[in-house]
């Protein structure tokens, strides 16, 4: 048996500028939406 662990998931978004950054997370979240189904109307 195994023990929980109380750390947080962390997430690193090796881009170099903060406009970047911010355009590959809403990618990542666009994405995992998609995955789980949702399909946003237009």
């Amino acid at each position: 048996m195994t023990a929980i662990s109380n750390t947080k998931p962390q997430l690193r978004l090796l881009e170099a500028s903060n406009n970047k950054k911010g355009d590959l997370f809403t990618r990542l979240t666009a994405d995992l939406f998609y995955a789980l189904g949702y399909k946003p109307e237009v």
